[in-house]
């Protein structure tokens, strides 16, 4: 994972393609319709309004074929990051359909990170990232992009 301000400038050398994602996001995704816009290279954005719910009423999820850049666009919310490994037990196995994994919420652990999100921040998550996201701050409403980049273009 990796957490940090839209306007950071040390990511160029990066091996894939997240300092072209954050400039799109930054200057492309306030400006565009919520829906699927599909991007170069496999990428996609994704980009919704939503209400945020508690933490307990989100599940741990996690991907598998895409990392994640998630940014608020409007509004805040908290996502809640944990390692992906055997202590959380799958709820629903979606990877075929829609690339995703649903988690069970185990005990509280030490491992958990939460990260606040507002406009002007963005999240990486790579698959071993379980996170739930769009979980309330005193926020009711808010919109997001959600960029997906495909791990292939990751390990080019």
């Amino acid at each position: 994972m990796l957490y940090g301000t839209m306007d950071i400038t040390d990511l160029f050398d990066l091996p894939f393609p997240l300092p072209a994602a954050l400039t799109f996001l930054r200057d492309v995704a306030p400006t565009i319709s919520d829906g699927r816009h599909d991007l170069p290279d496999g990428m996609y954005v994704e980009i919704k309004h939503y209400s945020p719910a508690s933490v307990e009423e989100r599940p741990f999820e996690s991907h598998i074929r895409y990392a994640d850049v998630q940014v608020v666009l409007e509004g805040e919310e908290q996502i809640h990051v944990r390692p992906c490994n055997d202590s959380l037990p799958v709820k629903e196995d979606c990877l075929a359909e829609r690339d995703i994994i649903f988690c069970h919420d185990p005990e509280p652990s030490s491992d958990l990170r939460v990260f606040p999100m507002t406009p002007g921040y963005f999240l990486l998550l790579l698959p071993n990232d379980a996170h739930k996201a769009e979980c309330l701050t005193t926020v009711t409403s808010g919109r997001k992009a959600i960029l997906k980049i495909p791990l292939a273009a990751v390990e080019k």
